[in-house]
């Protein structure tokens, strides 16, 4: 990231890969999404940027959106939630009720789009029994609603994707109704990676 590594978007070689994922977008205890760094994600400036009136993005949505421009094939997606939200129960509280689930969805999907976003990411780690299973398809088919309404109110016949950050490992992934997740989903994002853990 920006930070330790002191890497920018604008160092993702772009020209060699198709999708950027943004990590991470939080979840409030109401279920609302929202930045979770905003002098990062659009506030702070880049060496080449001049300042402008109104409400511009800057940031690292901005380099995301200045990588589009240079390949007009790259899709970018806001992941939401991560190890850390998961660890302190908030998907577990967005995704309880109709209500808190449809809070999520609309305010992912304004956020997703405000900043440019072809999709969203949704990283729950992990859905631990057959409530939660449940809760994460309703979860998911109410993004994918929000979405569609999104779309349809703008005239546009853009689809916007919707992916799943999932566990690689049976210990995790057994306890997800990966079959009904599955209608909702464009694309499913392995972890592999936490294999080694």
């Amino acid at each position: 990231g920006i930070y330790d590594a002191k890497y920018e978007p604008q160092q993702i070689p772009t020209n060699s890969v198709t999708h950027v994922i943004y990590a991470f977008a939080n979840i409030s205890s109401d279920g609302t999404v929202q930045s979770s760094d905003p002098w990062a994600d659009v506030q702070r400036r880049s060496t080449n940027d001049t300042e402008e009136k109104g409400n511009n993005a800057y940031g690292c949505v901005k380099q995301l959106y200045l990588q589009k421009t240079q390949n007009r094939r790259l899709k970018t997606l806001l992941s939401v939630g991560g190890w850390s939200a998961s660890k302190h129960g908030l998907f577990n509280k967005a995704a309880a009720t109709d209500e808190s689930r449809k809070r999520f969805a609309k305010s992912a999907v304004k956020l997703a789009t405000d900043w440019g976003m072809d999709g969203l990411d949704v990283d729950w780690e992990y859905p631990s029994n057959p409530t939660e299973a449940k809760q994460i398809v309703l979860l998911l088919k109410e993004c994918r609603d929000a979405f569609d309404k999104y779309a349809a109110a703008n005239n546009q016949t853009y689809h916007f994707l919707l992916t799943a950050a999932t566990p690689a490992g049976p210990e995790n992934y057994k306890n997800m109704d990966l079959a009904g997740m599955d209608p909702y989903l464009d694309s499913w994002n392995i972890m592999a990676y936490d294999l080694c853990w």
